[in-house]
C-alpha cells in the first residue's frame, strides 16, 4: 500500500465515537484508513453488519475514507474458556460495574496490530476514538504515550498515537454529531439479530447518552429494562 505523509489509519468498531473519529480525520487528512480488528467477540457479526452500513455513508460524505482493512487476530484462546465475551452467557446487564466490561489487553491488542499494519504500509500516524469518559486503564493517557515510546523502541520508529475525542464525553459527541449516521451505529454486547437487545451494559449505557444529549434515539431494542 504506497501511502502519502496526510494519509492516518483508524482503528474503528461498530460504535458512535467510530463515526465520529472518522468524521474528524476525514476533515484533516487526504486519506483515512478504517481498521477492524476481527478477534471473535460474540457481538462482531453484528457489529460489522452496521459498521458496513456507516461506513458506506461515512464514504459518501467524504472521498478521503477508504475502505475497511479487516485484520484478523483470534483472542478466544487467549481468555478463559467460558468467557462472557467469546463465549456467550450471562453479559454484564445494565447496572454492572465498569470493572466487569473491562477486556483485558483489549487496546493493547489493538493497538499492536494496527501498529504493525501501519508500519509495514507506511503509516506514520494511527488514531482511536477513545471517548472522554471511559474508565478503562488502557484507554488513558498515559498508557497512549508509552505505548508511543514502545513502538519508537520495538519498531525503530514512533508511531503517532491519536486520541481526537478523548476530551469529548459520549453525550456531547451526540450532540456534534446530529448529522452523522448515528442510528446506523452499533453498541450492544449482546445483539438479537443483528439488533441491540435493550438490556446489556452498552444499551443501558447507550440509551442514558441520548438522553444526557437531548437528542433523539431512533435505535431499535429488541427490550428495554
Amino acid at each position: 500500500m504506497a501511502t502519502a505523509p496526510d494519509t492516518v489509519a483508524a482503528l474503528i468498531g461498530g460504535g458512535i465515537p467510530s463515526v465520529a473519529l472518522l468524521e474528524d480525520l476525514a476533515k484533516k487528512y487526504k486519506t483515512v484508513v478504517p481498521i477492524y480488528v476481527v478477534s471473535g467477540f460474540i457481538w462482531e457479526p453484528a457489529e460489522r453488519f452496521w459498521l458496513r452500513r456507516f461506513h458506506r455513508q461515512m464514504k459518501r460524505r467524504h472521498n478521503s475514507i477508504g475502505e475497511v482493512i479487516d485484520i484478523s487476530l483470534p483472542i478466544k484462546t487467549i481468555y478463559r474458556r467460558g468467557y462472557w465475551a467469546t463465549d456467550g452467557g450471562e453479559v454484564p446487564g445494565p447496572y454492572a460495574a465498569d470493572s466487569l466490561m473491562e477486556l483485558p489487553g483489549r487496546n493493547i491488542s489493538l493497538l499492536s496490530t494496527a501498529g504493525i499494519f501501519c508500519h509495514v504500509n507506511g503509516i506514520k500516524e494511527l488514531a482511536i476514538g477513545t471517548p472522554g469518559d471511559s474508565p478503562f486503564a488502557d484507554t488513558t493517557a498515559e498508557f497512549y504515550r508509552e505505548f508511543e515510546e514502545l513502538t519508537k523502541i520495538g519498531l525503530r520508529k514512533k508511531l503517532k498515537i491519536l486520541t481526537p475525542l478523548s476530551s469529548v464525553k459520549r453525550p456531547a459527541i451526540i450532540k456534534k454529531g446530529d448529522d452523522l449516521p448515528l442510528d446506523m451505529t452499533f453498541s450492544c454486547i449482546n445483539p438479537q439479530s443483528n439488533h441491540h437487545c435493550g438490556s446489556c451494559y452498552k444499551c443501558q449505557q447507550r440509551r442514558r447518552c441520548f438522553e444526557e444529549a437531548k437528542a433523539k434515539d431512533n435505535t431499535e431494542y429488541h427490550n428495554v429494562v
